[in-house]
């Protein structure tokens, strides 16, 4: 399936492990991303705040038509049920129904479709690293253009991957991956073990997921004068 999201007002329904880990993507996609929750906030706190640092919108309490004011896609988790009252909301607004399950081939749609227009190799990479070196990036597209490895793989220390790049088709990377989980990294590489697929590890990084990550990322813009992640420094400057 191939939809660009980035722009797009979306509600996630739930605020649960599968829920925050389509928000993230989503968000990650550039997506303007609303979760509801059935749960009072005061049980779903953490999450919630989790969520929120990513840059979602938290609506805890219950699923209200209201919250799909706006919305041009709802994402459901495999629990939602097809009669649920939300997706009939959606059905009344002709608002687009995803399941959580089909954003991991989003990923490998698009890259698939680069590959067919005759790269050597495809990259995709995160949105949430601001300062991450552009030597890794450069690092990966050479190792794919040189031919020297199927797969490449940047590594967070949180268990994901701020890239990854094939030079061909690999869906089953990414099929039925549990998302935003620190099993995302082990995962792919047994997959591409398994598949006996030649992969090459950059060097590790962090991501921006969690408000500890936000504080690590201030700390780690260093001095004005320095000129890593501009933009960012700035957004940040703005804030406070």
């Amino acid at each position: 399936m191939s939809l660009d999201v980035r722009g797009m007002q979306v509600v996630v329904v739930g605020l649960g492990s599968s829920g925050l880990a389509a928000a993230r993507v989503l968000l990650d996609e550039g997506a303007a991303v609303r979760v509801t929750e059935s749960r009072p906030r005061d049980q779903v706190a953490e999450a919630a705040a989790e969520a929120e640092t990513a840059g979602a919108e938290v609506r805890a309490g219950g699923h209200r038509a209201a919250d799909l004011e706006g919305a041009e896609l709802l994402v459901t988790s495999p629990g939602v049920p097809e009669h649920a009252e939300v997706i009939g909301w959606a059905g009344q607004r002709r608002v687009r129904v995803w399941s959580e399950l089909e954003l991991g081939a989003r990923l490998a749609n698009g890259l698939a479709q680069l590959l067919a227009h005759g790269h050597a190799g495809a990259v995709a990479i995160d949105s949430d690293t601001p300062t991450l070196p552009t030597a890794f990036l450069q690092q990966g597209v050479d190792i794919l253009r040189r031919g020297e490895s199927d797969v490449v793989v940047g590594p967070c220390d949180d268990g994901g991957y701020y890239l990854i790049g094939v030079r061909a088709d690999r869906p089953e990377l990414f099929e039925d991956m549990p998302w935003s989980t620190p099993e995302v990294l082990p995962e792919t590489l047994r997959r591409a073990r398994t598949a006996g697929l030649a992969t090459v590890c950059l060097p590790e990084w962090f991501d921006v997921d969690t408000a500890a990550d936000l504080e690590r990322l201030c700390a780690s813009l260093g001095e004005p004068g320095l000129g890593i992640a501009t933009r960012t420094r700035r957004f940040l400057a703005e804030q406070r």
